[in-house]
This record gives C-alpha cells, structure tokens and sequence, in this order.
C-alpha cells in the first residue's frame, strides 16, 4: 500500500469529532483521539505483507469493524510471536481461512472469529450512541457530563425533541466551583434524561460516565457456539488438525472462568438433603471436551480487545489433540483438561501484545 489505509481527513467531511462510530471517526474526525488511532491502524498494516495489508484495509473500511479489527490483531499478533504470514489459504475442501502462521519450528493456520456477545445489551448501546452524541455536541465548554439515564429512543425515533431538551437543561448553569457536581434532568415522550455536570473538560471529551443496562451474559454460549459452528468447522477441515481458532472478546473483558465453562467445563457441587456439602466434581461439558475429534487442536480467547488496548489470549488446547504446537505459542497462559479439572500453566512471557503500541492521547 503506498498510500496509508486512513490518511488525515480533508475537505467539507473534515472536522468531525470523535464519536461512537469508530469507523466515520476514522474517516473524518480530525480530533486528538482519531489522529491517533489512524497512526495507529497505518502502523500496524504497515507491518503486514503489502497483499495482507491491502486486503485488511478494504475489511476494515467497509465490513464490521470490530471483525475486521479483530482479524488485524490477530495477524500482527502472530507477527510479534514470530510468525510469517500467508494471508486466506485455500484448504483441501476449498475453504479458506484467515492466516497461515509459519514458525521456526512449524506452521498452523488461524481463523479469527468475533461471536455477537450480548446482543440485547449490544442493542441498547447501539440506540444509546446517537443521544450520547447529541449530548457530547450541546455539552457547555469547559463542562463534564456524567449521564445516568436515557430515555429509550429506537432507531427510527426522531431526536429533535431530545436535542431540545438537552439544551434546556444546560443553559443557565451556575457559576462554576471546583469539584462540586450540578445536576440536571429533563424528559421527551419516551421517558427521562439525567445527568450530572462538573466544571472541568478533559482531552477524551465531554461525557465521563455513559449508563450501563441490565442483561443476562451470554459469553460461555457464544464461546461455545463458535467453536460448534458448522461453517467453521469446514474451515478446520480444510486443513484437518492444524487450525487455531482465535476467539475474540465482546464489548465487555472476558473472565477466564466464562471461558473455561464455554471450552473445557463446569466445577459442580454436589449438596445432601441437609443442604451440606457432599462432593465436589468436574462435568468435561465445554466445547473443546465434547468434541469427538479434534477439529480445532487449540483455541486462542482473547479476554480483552479494543481500540485502545487488550491483553495476551489464552490459548486452550484440546484434550484429545495428540500433536504438538510451536514453541512460540507456547509462551501463553494454558488452560488444559486434567483427569479432575482444568489445568493451568502461566504464561511464561507477558504483555507481548502491548508491543502494538496502542494509542493513546499521549502519543
């Protein structure tokens, strides 16, 4: 690519602030925080062969960004352990998948997979975006925002009437002092606005606090799903007994034990009728542990990913994969199944992901 993948936007689309659509931001934000995260895409394509990097940079501008992003870091996180790079191999079955990592002392092909974790929660983050912009836009200069609650505007819902409001709430504020917070509320149709105001602006923007929402966790499900998924599992066969699954986070970090339960299995306590405890044991009931053959001889969940930083997957190898794996991925926290549970081995080298260099306001 002789050109950068994200150049330093020009013309009437420039200007744009940073917003939760990281892909337009990409595109036309000139802020601080989208400088800096273009330098920091451009550098990591940049280490990639030219065809991986033109390929990449076509996925990342128009195909979902958190998958395309996640392909990404995968492939230059196989870079930094070492590995050259062959980008979508085409398997005895005709299928491809993403990389062919060769090592010193061997090769394994990796298929980077980004589940949709938490779809209802997902939803409603999506809905929130547009009204926390809308609040970034009319938040007074030199203010913080803390907002605690939002009414539920669908997709379709028009915003004129919650811009409105907003403005309402923040005019006439008070005369500032130093850490005292000044609240404020309002409402449209469909249901109210709260927030809280501080008199000092930060590099990152107007909103400091942006509400959560109440849901069920699906992590270990989806985990477990995309190891079960048919179509990937053809991608395994492409390449029988040789190819890594790397399992992207949802929008929230990954604990190690939703992991376990999804790949390997479940503890279990076992109670009397005096409800005392009688026994403990392990049901071998993940993905990986039901699996008959192998179809994926390792998996490598990363925890926690996003724009601004991430840490070192975890790599769970299969109980039933008999072959060995290259020294390099060998570095990596382990998790394995043992006659009476999981087996951990710590990684023997940390923070190699860090070597990235993610961006910071800093920079």
């Amino acid at each position: 690519m002789p050109d950068p993948c994200f150049p330093e936007p020009t013309g009437p689309a420039a200007g744009g602030r940073w917003t939760r659509d990281i892909r337009a931001s990409l595109l036309g934000s000139t802020t601080l925080r989208a400088q800096v995260a273009r330098a920091f895409l451009n550098r990591q394509l940049e280490a990639l062969p030219p065809e991986i990097a033109a390929a990449l940079c076509h996925r990342i501008r128009v195909d979902p960004f958190d998958q395309a992003y996640f392909e990404l870091v995968v492939g230059r996180f196989l870079q930094l352990l070492g590995a050259t790079l062959d980008y979508e191999p085409v398997g005895a079955n005709g299928r491809k998948v993403d990389f062919r990592a060769t090592f010193p002392d061997g090769s394994v092909y990796v298929e980077a997979t980004s589940p949709e974790y938490n779809r209802e929660s997902a939803r409603d983050v999506r809905h929130q975006g547009p009204l926390l912009d809308i609040i970034e836009d009319e938040a007074p200069d030199g203010w913080s925002v803390a907002v605690w609650e939002l009414p539920n505007l669908g997709p379709n819902d028009r915003r004129a009437a919650f811009r409105t409001a907003v403005r309402a709430m923040f005019a006439d504020l008070p005369t500032p002092v130093p850490d005292v917070w000044v609240p404020r509320s309002g409402r449209v149709v469909q249901g109210a606005i709260s927030v809280d105001l501080l008199p000092v602006r930060y590099s990152d923007g107007a909103i400091v606090v942006s509400p959560g929402g109440g849901y069920v966790d699906n992590t270990h499900l989806r985990v477990a799903g995309a190891v079960r998924d048919d179509r990937k599992i053809d991608q395994g066969r492409a390449f029988p007994g040789q190819v890594i699954l790397a399992i992207g986070p949802g929008p929230f970090a990954t604990h190690r034990d939703d992991l376990d339960v999804a790949l390997l299995g479940t503890s279990v306590m076992v109670l009397g009728r005096d409800r005392q405890v009688q026994a403990y044991r392990f049901d071998a009931n993940g993905a990986l542990a039901t699996q008959q053959v192998p179809e994926f001889p390792a998996v490598l969940a990363f925890p926690r990913l996003g724009i601004a930083g991430g840490d070192d997957p975890i790599l769970y190898v299969h109980p039933k994969f008999q072959g060995t794996l290259p020294d390099a991925l060998l570095v990596l926290e382990q998790r394995r199944l043992g006659a009476d549970g999981i087996l951990g081995t710590s990684a023997t080298q940390t923070g190699i992901i860090d070597a990235l260099g993610f961006p910071t306001t800093d920079d």
